[in-house]
């Protein structure tokens, strides 16, 4: 699975949950045997506020979202 897949993958699985991919800056990278795909709100604050990120984890060989992981 190539690194736009799995952010693609994660994109839609976090629209599916309520989120809008569109306010986050995304980033990928791979531990162990998935791809964990961070989401940081696009914002002006320097103090990360509830919400303003949160992680999908994406399972290399099944292709599939292992879950989304919601920020404190």
């Amino acid at each position: 699975m190539r690194k736009a897949e799995a952010i693609a993958s994660a994109v839609s699985f976090a629209r599916e949950n309520g989120y809008d991919p569109e306010m986050y800056d995304i980033h990928a990278d791979t531990r162990d045997l998935r791809w964990v795909v961070h989401f940081r709100r696009k914002s002006d604050q320097t103090k990360p506020r509830p919400g303003d990120f949160f992680i999908v984890e994406v399972n290399i060989r099944s292709k599939s979202v292992e879950r989304l992981i919601p920020g404190k």
